[in-house]
């Protein structure tokens, strides 16, 4: 549910709009939201605890892991070839994560209603949804800024499909 303040500003086709969503997710995700819940109440009563199985179980030692290591990588190389190759990328992936929070960091005005913003992400990751900026912060055309009135929530696999592009209209009279 959005904050008090988001819902008001809203108009009333944008509330329609999250009211259907919020009713598709739900029915899509009962037993997924039902076990959540579930898990959640066992933690609050603290049956439920989240330990390890090396500090559950003390018996198991280093050598012991150790070795269990070794032999998995012997019955695994080609996912240890992808697991190498996976950190040889990660400075690739890094910088240009790096760059892309500058961006974010750059294109956010101090005008820019941080809760609201932070709203919408919470809404995204409930939903299982992606953040979308319509207009993008990074293009050859345009330059969006990081606010809360350039922010969609779309599908994953639409998300990805629009990449960074951004269609510019001519209107005709």
């Amino acid at each position: 549910m959005p904050s008090k303040a988001r819902w008001a500003s809203m108009t009333e086709e944008q509330k329609e709009i999250y009211r259907l969503q919020h009713r598709d997710w739900v029915a899509k995700n009962r037993e997924r939201n039902r076990e959540y819940q579930r898990k959640a109440y066992l933690r609050a009563v603290g049956e439920l605890t989240r330990q390890s199985p090396l500090t559950s179980n003390p018996e198991i030692t280093k050598e012991k892991k150790r070795t269990s290591v070794y032999n998995w990588q012997k019955r695994n190389p080609d996912k240890v070839q992808e697991t190498y190759l996976r950190q040889k990328e990660k400075g690739h992936i890094s910088a240009k994560a790096a760059k892309r929070r500058a961006a974010k960091r750059n294109a956010t005005p101090l005008w820019a209603d941080l809760d609201c913003i932070k709203d919408v992400y919470k809404e995204a990751k409930y939903f299982g949804y992606h953040v979308d900026h319509i207009i993008p912060l990074q293009h050859d055309l345009v330059c969006g800024l990081h606010v809360w009135d350039n922010l969609q929530l779309l599908h994953p696999a639409d998300n990805i499909r629009k990449k960074n592009t951004y269609a510019i209209y001519e209107e005709t009279c």
